[in-house]
């Protein structure tokens, strides 16, 4: 094992020998150096050879190890020099030194620690290793050869003298020891100044601009000494124009007019999606290094198209004819796009035939010349915009969406819908896909049958179409979302993002959240968050936070166990998923409270007060909005809990009185009658009246507190008298809250009303349990501290006595009054005094009880219904928009849907607004008084009622005029139907 080890060593070390000895290219300034390094490394081969092929080494594996790490920086060092400006070597040449140096130590190091008097080699290879060694020592001793001093100090002298005329004896003996005679090694020398901003990041920097302007004056010298020198390569480069006088004074072109990367005139300025300008060439060679960043801003670049800046070369023809400095010309091989094909410099001739040509194969009947022509059609519209324009005017469209149903080719379906893809980039073919050639329902086709890579594609355009608001109704009424559905849950990553975004897009539109619910969405999208592993985490929780606004919606994703995912996103998500899961909440508990229950078990309140401190502004919003329900969810739990001990406090009473009656503890006539009613009231007054006579019976079972209260007759009046204060208040309060009807169904309820019941001095209330304040803790004063009472009481209490008076034996006292010679109040008993006294009453008005209702400081006014319908304004063009339901409709509203009209249409077409919004609508409400005023209106609304036309049109066709009031209709509140007049 320890032998194949060695063995597997030694020719590594040997391919890193070779590796660096192949590297001759060594720049002027180091070459010498980095020969001495390469002629020392090859002559240690042979002993290593010698222990690859040693059958028994004793060599240790840690001293090959050693060298095999110091021949990696000695070989990167090598490659470094070998790439590098020859300017910065010589400018530098302390740093490079000092890396010649650490690569020499580390070898003589790494090599004393080998052994090689132990092999069997011969006495050459012994005294040829020593050799080295010795070399290397010497080398590390001396610290390198002596520099070139005077090199050095011409280059300084060129690189600080900042004016444009230098020594020509100068700029000659530079040229010559750094070998940039020749315009190949001028260009090289640019090359590799402009592969080290690159490098740097982009950045070039004071010490690299001031290099490129010491390389520019040796070009201009070697130019100029040499008329005749072929300059064809350095026109790539884009050097400074000659002076057309000849003279040598060259101008510094301002800083806006050169390359930010060559930092030389620009000759085709070209914009990158950042904004900067660059040389075309310079940012070309930066794209396809693989650096996705601007150089100069280090900003990410969105695209790698560019765009010509014509403006800024114009400027720079400008420059030139004021400064008498001959235009630069642009090259002839360039492009607008930096990826443009090898056939893009052919004409626009040219270009129009290709794709007639290729047109003529999509009609062909030959699926190998459908195939052929879709993928060239597929790769030219990928190229640039000009194509995709030129061949959307070409008519390729329809014929293309002819072979994505008509074709049972997989491989034809994938480059048409592709193609289509590509052509749906730019915006003005969006609208001809969709509407003009009538592409959806073909690539739904292909969505729902195709390979699938097609599938993918396919749902990656109608990601691409649904950008356009109008488009997302016609795409969802093709059925395009139940197929996305299936790629969401079935297809791979690349599928399953694609079907993501497009059905985000689409779930926007309200109409689509209903069809994507029904189409199961909803349990793939919860499969998606439970799985983190499938990477779809954020796609699917902001596709749920949109659905779960429909109430379709609402109803799933409750049923999904939601709730708890939820949570569990808010405690440990990203910002974005927080606020995600918050906004599904949010509409989850505001369709059922119950939700909102669960998620405080689970432990949210302190998740949503963090989130509300230090969340995204949106998710502040939501965790602002769930604090406010779970607030109002507390105080009504609280109000639940109050009401509920009170109605069973007055059950318990309730059930006491059913069983004295029962068993005839108020005795018989009219103390049993009394009883009785004043039993039933509690129970009518608790919602407890029992329907049936097992109900009944249910009842006697709970004597409560009251029974052992009332065991001594001597409290049955106090009893009565407790019974009929809470009675009377209960009269009271339905009576001010304009409920007549419950206040006389009450009063109906007790025989006795009609007689004057004084209220005793002290009432015995100490044996209750409860008193009459906890029962009635508003201490509402009760009816019979009034001797008069209203008409409307009087009538209720005369017919009850019609029917129950007979009941009643004339001997028998009534047990209400203390004193029998006092008279009753009631008019029932005196038929004489009956009209006058009612009269009577009636103009005193001095009962608690009345018809009239309570005086408020300020009373609410609501806004009540819109009743009826419309006669007016109901009258049509050819196509309108009406209503069916009353409302209002804000002026935002109104321009909103007015606008999405006015997009469809074209010159000569017609829209009219058939309503204003003339009623101001103030933040204040309308009970508000008019001493300080309502303020300024909010907004306006115009108030419509069923019937109403609210849009019409003119001069355009159905399918036209369809489209664009149904898209105005989803920007109104109120339901609308579509019209025809005939």
């Amino acid at each position: 094992m320890a032998k194949s080890e060695k063995h597997k060593l030694a020719k590594t070390l040997i391919d890193s020998v070779n590796e660096i000895v192949s590297i001759s290219d060594h720049r002027a300034p180091m070459k010498k150096h980095c020969s001495n390094l390469s002629r020392r490394l090859k002559l240690l081969l042979p002993m290593l050879e010698e222990i690859r092929d040693c059958k028994e080494s004793t060599i240790p594996v840690a001293a090959l190890l050693s060298l095999k790490d110091s021949l990696v920086p000695a070989k990167d060092l090598i490659a470094f020099v070998s790439q590098v400006s020859k300017i910065y070597l010589v400018l530098e040449r302390d740093q490079v030194m000092v890396k010649f140096q650490k690569v020499t130590a580390l070898l003589e190091q790494a090599l004393s620690g080998i052994p090689y008097e132990n092999l069997e080699i011969s006495d050459e290879l012994k005294e040829q290793v020593e050799l080295v060694l010795v070399q290397l020592r010497r080398e590390i001793g001396r610290g390198g050869d002596a520099y070139d001093d005077e090199l050095y100090r011409d280059i300084l002298f060129l690189y600080s003298d900042t004016g444009s005329v230098a020594d020509s004896n100068v700029l000659r003996r530079v040229a010559v020891k750094l070998q940039l005679m020749t315009i190949t090694d001028l260009t090289q020398e640019s090359l590799a100044l402009l592969d080290m901003v690159s490098s740097s990041g982009g950045d070039p920097g004071k010490s690299f601009e001031k290099m490129s302007m010491v390389l520019k004056k040796i070009k201009y010298f070697v130019q100029t000494d040499n008329p005749n020198l072929d300059d064809a390569p350095m026109r790539l480069k884009s050097p400074v124009p000659k002076l057309q006088d000849g003279d040598p004074n060259l101008p510094i072109p301002p800083e806006d007019l050169r390359c930010p990367i060559s930092l030389e005139l620009m000759t085709d300025p070209v914009i990158v999606s950042s904004g900067q300008t660059y040389e075309r060439e310079c940012i070309s060679k930066w794209l396809e290094g693989g650096h996705l960043t601007c150089p100069k801003t280090q900003e990410k670049l969105t695209s790698d198209t560019v765009t010509p800046n014509y403006a800024l070369r114009s400027l720079i023809a400008q420059w030139c004819e004021s400064n008498g400095i001959e235009p630069p010309k642009r090259p002839n091989n360039t492009q607008p796009n930096s990826k443009a094909s090898s056939s893009s410099s052919s004409t626009p001739a040219d270009e129009h035939n290709q794709i007639e040509e290729l047109l003529i194969k999509l009609t062909s009947q030959n699926p190998e010349d459908q195939r052929s022509a879709a993928g060239e059609i597929r790769l030219l519209a990928k190229q640039n915009n000009r194509n995709r324009v030129a061949i959307a005017a070409s008519g390729a469209i329809p014929l293309l969406v002819n072979l994505l149903t008509i074709s049972n080719d997989s491989r034809i379906q994938e480059h048409a819908v592709t193609s289509i893809l590509n052509l749906s980039i730019c915006q003005e073919n969006k609208g001809r896909i969709v509407y003009s050639c009538g592409a959806v329902p073909g690539i739904v086709h292909v969505l729902q049958k195709g390979s699938m890579e097609a599938r993918e594609n396919a749902a990656a355009t109608l990601f691409s179409l649904s950008v356009i608001d109008e488009n997302k109704v016609t795409i969802g009424a093709a059925g395009a979302i139940p197929p996305l559905v299936i790629l969401l849950s079935e297809g791979s990553q690349r599928g399953k993002k694609d079907a993501a975004t497009a059905l985000f897009n689409l779930c926007i539109f309200q109409g689509n959240k209903g069809k994507a619910v029904r189409a199961g969405l909803v349990p793939v999208l919860m499969r998606l968050l439970t799985e983190t592993s499938s990477g779809m985490v954020d796609e699917a929780l902001a596709i749920l936070a949109i659905i779960s606004s429909h109430p379709d919606g609402k109803t799933v994703v409750g049923a999904a166990d939601a709730v708890h995912v939820m949570v569990e996103f808010i405690r440990s998500g990203s910002p974005r998923n927080k606020e995600n899961a918050a906004a599904v909440l949010v509409h989850l508990c505001s369709w059922d409270q119950q939700h909102l229950v669960e998620a405080q078990k689970l432990g949210i309140m302190s998740l949503l007060i963090e989130m509300a401190e230090n969340g995204t502004d949106r998710g502040k919003r939501k965790a602002a909005q769930l604090l406010n329900r779970f607030s109002r969810l507390n105080d009504q739990q609280k109000q639940s809990v109050v009401v509920f001990e009170r109605i069973e406090i007055m059950r318990q009473i309730g059930a006491a009185m059913l069983k004295c009656c029962r068993i005839g503890f108020f005795g018989s006539g009219s103390d049993r009658f009394l009883g009785f009613g004043l039993v039933v009231s509690f129970f009518l007054a608790c919602g407890l009246l029992p329907t049936t006579k097992q109900a009944w019976v249910s009842q006697l079972g709970s004597f409560g507190y009251l029974y052992f209260a009332l065991e001594n007759k001597t409290n049955i009046i106090n009893a009565q008298i407790s019974m009929q204060r809470f009675l009377f208040s209960r009269v009271l309060e339905q009576t001010r809250h304009h409920q007549h009807q419950i206040s006389r169904r009450f009063l109906t309820l007790v025989p006795s009303l009609s007689h004057h019941v004084p209220a005793p001095a002290s009432v015995a209330t100490s044996s209750l349990p409860v008193t009459i304040n906890s029962i009635n803790p508003k201490k509402v004063p009760v009816i019979w501290h009034s001797r008069c009472t209203t008409p409307a009481t009087v009538n209720c209490v005369r017919e009850i006595h019609k029917s129950s008076v007979s009941d009643i034996p004339k001997n028998t006292k009534s047990s209400v009054s203390d004193n029998p010679k006092k008279k009753k109040i009631s008019a029932s008993d005196n038929p004489k005094k009956r009209k006058s006294s009612a009269s009577g009453m009636a103009k005193k008005r001095k009962s608690s009880v009345s018809d009239i209702p309570r005086r408020t400081k300020f009373q609410k006014h609501h806004r009540g219904r819109v009743k009826g319908i419309s006669n007016l304004g109901n009258l049509t063009g050819r196509y309108a928009l009406q209503t069916l339901e009353p409302g209002w409709i804000t002026s935002r509203q109104i321009e909103a849907g007015r606008r999405a009209m006015t997009r469809n249409v074209q010159r000569g077409e017609k829209v009219r607004v058939r309503i204003f919004a003339d009623k101001s609508v103030t933040v204040k409400p309308t009970e508000t008084r008019m001493g300080r005023g309502k303020g300024a209106p909010a907004f306006w609304v115009a108030v419509v009622k069923p019937g109403k036309v609210i849009y019409e049109m003119g001069g355009v066709s159905e399918n036209t005029a369809r489209k664009a009031i149904t898209i105005a209709a989803s920007k109104l509140p109120l339901k609308t139907h579509f019209i025809i007049s005939k």
